[in-house]
């Protein structure tokens, strides 16, 4: 098999890491970024491979990186993952992807159909494992009234002004807080604004958290709709942060319309990711925390089904508990879907079809639990 890397940011050297670490022999590797220096860190990794560095943001840089290759993973920026779909998909290579795109995947399903190969979308931690575990949990259950999905990466404790720091695409963060997030409610998908509805809540043995409504159901929405009556997903953050990002963000400080500074058009939502990359990197431990409620009945009886996921800060791989639950959850999809051939369809894979398979299920979950992330399941 040959394989390309884009984009070697937190989360795609993570990947990395994890390919590292395993036993699978892959014909050739090819790397591209546009820094010189991460694309040494990943060679450094891997101990081989082929490093490019090329302009992603542009459609020949992306088909000079995919050329002859059978997989691309790609960990680049969310806006940036459209035109890795469209060149991957005319020239038949397979994807996984971890970006957070804001249009429907599965307007790509035809491309790749037909050409015999795969789009992986969603293919991190929260959308990626969060889908698969929510997946499992419907499966376990004849009826589900209510699925909560509640995932934060956090700093171990608040830190700074927004008691917050970056340990991703910062770009991607702030989509949080401005995409219109769409849940399921009584059995129909309904769009809510994110911060409408922030939530206090109590998760078991982790302390209190603010919760605000996020985008991260997506492929479920098609996926699950008809199975699930109630679903939805909210991001965490420690208390007092959503207070100062509204603020921020009615201020326009997240807006996308470009603005005129000195005779210099800004777009305020970029120029706001740079000052966060800036103010916010500062070093800290973090965490990733996922908390999942479903509720239903099984043979007649009330069931609830949790499932707690915790990631910390791995100072032995030098990577932070945010990439390395992305990253390696993007690895253990990667092993089951392209390694082991788990999946047989063609054209857009959305991660849950993993959870609904229960021994691929216990095979990425048992392949987590071995790089030392912590899930632990509670039936009542």
């Amino acid at each position: 098999m040959r394989i390309a890397v884009l984009g070697l940011g937190n989360v795609g050297l993570a990947f990395v890491k994890a390919l590292a670490e395993d036993s699978i022999n892959l014909e050739f590797v090819r790397f591209c970024d546009a820094s010189c220096e991460r694309l040494e860190m990943a060679r450094g990794i891997l101990g081989f491979g082929e490093a490019i560095q090329s302009d992603l943001s542009s459609v020949d840089g992306i088909a000079k990186c995919v050329e002859g290759v059978d997989v691309v993973i790609d960990a680049l920026p969310s806006r940036l993952s459209p035109s890795v779909f469209r060149v991957c998909g005319s020239r038949c290579v397979d994807v996984l992807s971890v970006s957070f795109v804001a249009e429907d995947p599965f307007r790509y399903h035809e491309l790749f159909e037909r050409c015999g190969r795969r789009l992986v979308v969603d293919a991190g931690i929260a959308p990626g494992l969060s889908n698969i575990i929510a997946a499992n949990i419907v499966s376990q259950l004849d009826v589900v009234d209510e699925l909560g999905i509640y995932v934060g990466g956090l700093p171990s404790e608040p830190v700074g002004v927004l008691n917050y720091v970056v340990t991703w695409s910062a770009e991607d963060l702030i989509e949080e807080y401005v995409r219109k997030a769409r849940i399921l409610r009584n059995g129909s998908v309904t769009e809510v604004d994110p911060l409408e509805d922030v939530e206090i809540i109590e998760i078991p043995g982790m302390g209190r958290f603010e919760a605000f409504y996020s985008d991260g159901l997506r492929t479920m929405l098609k996926t699950l709709t008809g199975k699930v009556r109630n679903m939805y997903e909210k991001t965490i953050r420690w208390p007092g942060h959503l207070e100062k990002i509204k603020l921020l963000r009615d201020l326009g400080f997240f807006d996308s319309e470009p603005i005129e500074v000195g005779g210099v058009k800004v777009v305020p939502k970029i120029f706001t990711a740079r000052i966060l990359e800036k103010r916010l990197k500062g070093f800290a431990r973090d965490f990733v925390l996922m908390y999942i409620v479903g509720q239903g009945v099984r043979s007649g009886v009330a069931k609830t089904i949790r499932y707690l996921v915790k990631v910390g800060f791995d100072e032995e791989r030098g990577l932070s508990a945010m990439s390395k639950a992305t990253g390696f959850t993007a690895y253990a999809v990667f092993r089951e879907v392209f390694i082991k051939g788990r999946v047989g369809a063609y054209g857009v894979v959305p991660p849950e079809v993993l959870g609904f398979d229960e021994n691929t299920f216990s095979d990425v979950i048992s392949y987590l639990r071995s790089k030392g992330v912590e899930v632990r399941e509670f039936v009542e």
